[in-house]
């Protein structure tokens, strides 16, 4: 009797275990693009979704292709959307974690104070967009310009700290830095009231980033580049 109880006891362990492991491979699937499900519990769809899973995601003249954890995505799409749009690549993290976010960062701003600046002096970095630079070019098309360009357009140039250098003046309603490293790539970067938006020209990789940070970061650039430096490489399909 002592036997067959141990018997059903681990039969019923292996099974458990197996349609766990069943459950975990069918999320390892990639999810097909169809017509949208219910859009009431579309919500649970994304809460449920594997953060781990790979979201294939290439640049829009396919020279670069990434696999992207779906935490990372800075708009979460419902797993019959997640693959429809390969070329549309955005993605979130913490800084100086690297992390991503538990919740969608797309929706940021109405997350509570306490998510939204947890302790630990961690924040939110935004990158929504992420385009290829050409061959023979310093930048990608719209929405990125040429650094030269800017700093045509602005004739001030003023020593700031860590690095950078404002070329807007100091009467303007906003702040524009530009870093150039000819090595590493060159930094724009123009900060407003609470927020600062950033370009970073990464050229032996040949990337353009587009994203944003609080103002209050604005010193720490140079860790935030390369972070968004080593989540680019760590995602690139080799």
């Amino acid at each position: 009797m002592r036997k067959n109880t141990f018997t059903r006891l681990y039969m019923l362990i292996m099974f458990v275990f197996g349609t766990a492991s069943f459950c975990t491979f069918a999320m390892a699937e990639d999810y097909p693009c169809k017509p949208e499900g219910d859009i009431e519990s579309a919500w649970f769809r994304v809460e449920n979704m594997d953060p781990t899973y790979p979201v294939f995601r290439r640049l829009e003249d396919g020279a670069q292709a990434f696999n992207i954890p779906y935490a990372y995505l800075f708009f979460r799409p419902t797993p019959e959307r997640v693959n429809c749009y390969p070329d549309r690549f955005d993605f979130a993290f913490w800084m100086p974690t690297l992390a991503p976010s538990k919740k969608e960062a797309f929706y940021a701003n109405g997350w509570t104070p306490e998510e939204g600046y947890p302790p630990g002096g961690s924040y939110l970095v935004r990158v929504p967009y992420v385009r290829t630079i050409p061959d023979g070019k310093d930048a990608p098309g719209f929405p990125f310009s040429s650094i030269e360009f800017i700093m045509d357009m602005y004739k001030e140039r003023i020593p700031f700290k860590n690095e950078l250098t404002r070329i807007s003046a100091l009467d303007f309603w906003s702040e524009i830095y530009v870093n150039l490293d000819q090595k590493q790539g060159d930094t724009r970067l123009d900060c407003f009231n609470i927020g600062c938006e950033f370009t970073f020209y990464f050229r032996d990789l040949k990337i353009a980033v587009q994203g944003s940070f609080a103002k209050d970061k604005l010193l720490q650039w140079k860790a935030i580049k390369a972070g968004t430096r080593t989540l680019l490489e760590r995602w690139i399909v080799r």
